[in-house]
């Protein structure tokens, strides 16, 4: 008798866009059918904010969060968004390594920020990325990333477009900092 050995799911960090929470990102990865491949992982932004996008109160109670909060002057926003990568990689040594990650909107901007070899190698010391590749949906809060385009972020990446979506163009500013060979596009219909 040939004994079978169950292999566990692969594991990916899920993040939120801003203004938004693991509630929604579990519809958005539930809608993405990744529960049916992937162990999914969620977490919160630091920063906790008095209202959610429009529109998503309809599916969550809250509280809701920001990666950085675009509403507080610059520097402030600067201050959070380094606070939330310090979130990203006490989780990630805490938590991970994960097979892959997965964000949304300004979840996209932070883990594109995250995945470069000048944060989670040079800054926070880690041996390897904690993630093997990435799905991005949405991308938006480009401004907030910090890197270089010159040396592009070398995992492999999926992003997903929104054909109606109104930070289109932030999106595709997103993907330009992937390695084209590695990088993978979707456009759907919508927003």
């Amino acid at each position: 008798m040939t004994k079978m050995t169950v292999r566990p799911k692969p594991r990916v960090l899920c993040l939120h866009g801003g203004y938004s929470n693991s509630d929604i990102t579990y519809f958005q990865t539930t809608g993405l059918r990744l529960y049916s491949n992937f162990e999914c992982i969620y977490l919160d932004a630091p920063h906790i904010v008095d209202r959610c996008y429009p529109g998503l109160d309809r599916f969550s109670d809250g509280p809701f969060y920001v990666w950085a909060d675009p509403t507080k002057p610059k520097q402030q926003q600067e201050t959070e968004w380094d606070a939330s990568l310090e979130l990203i990689a006490k989780f990630c040594e805490e938590n991970g390594p994960f097979d892959g990650v997965y964000g949304f909107s300004q979840g996209a901007a932070i883990i594109t920020n995250f995945s470069h070899t000048k944060i989670w190698k040079e800054r926070f010391h880690m041996t390897a990325c904690p993630w093997k590749f990435a799905i991005l949906g949405c991308g938006g809060a480009s401004n907030y990333i910090t890197i270089s385009k010159e040396t592009s972020i070398d995992i492999p990446s999926f992003h997903i477009f929104g054909a109606k979506d109104g930070l289109l163009p932030d999106s595709k500013l997103i993907a330009e900092y992937w390695n084209l060979s590695q990088r993978v596009t979707h456009t759907h219909g919508r927003g």
